[in-house]
């Protein structure tokens, strides 16, 4: 999931900014909602492994 969340925060920037050549897409509220979701379960994973340490 962390994979998952640097690829979608990546994506974001880049397409933000535009870079690489690719036409800028202004961030819109549900991207940074799913981007949001995901990093809220990248921290729920890590809490809970070392909970069940």
């Amino acid at each position: 999931m962390a994979v998952a969340f640097g690829q979608m925060l990546m994506s974001l920037i880049i397409d933000q900014f535009g870079l690489f050549g690719v036409m800028s897409h202004i961030v819109s509220a549900p991207r940074l909602l799913g981007t949001g979701l995901l990093l809220a379960a990248v921290i729920l994973t890590q809490l809970d492994a070392k909970h069940n340490r």
